[in-house]
């Protein structure tokens, strides 16, 4: 969770940016919305992210998602092989998966 304590005055991080360091003070994307659940998907299925393409089981890292499970959840994030967030989708009861409705580029 982000808390006050972990928060960087304004000062602080542009004295960091003209260091060169800025970056180091961001919060990467995937630590976002630590409540919501992620998923992997295999290599080839980050086009269809990318895309907004449904995801089916098939096209997501073994174990990690079951259908019934997919609805106990409104959102879930969808993350790369190597971690990076790809996309956020909503639960796609008629196509058995789960649909990428914010897709983010990078």
């Amino acid at each position: 969770p982000f808390t006050v304590n972990a928060a960087v005055p304004l000062p602080r991080f542009e004295a960091e940016v003209r260091e060169g360091r800025g970056a180091e003070l961001l919060k990467p994307l995937e630590s976002l919305l630590p409540d919501i659940p992620a998923v992997v998907v295999h290599l080839d299925a980050v086009e269809r992210v990318r895309n907004g393409s449904v995801l089916l089981p098939v096209h997501c890292a073994s174990g990690q998602w079951g259908f019934p499970d997919a609805q106990a959840h409104a959102a879930w994030k969808i993350l790369d092989p190597s971690g990076n967030l790809l996309a956020l989708a909503r639960p796609a009861p008629e196509f058995g998966g789960l649909h990428p409705f914010l897709v983010i580029r990078r």
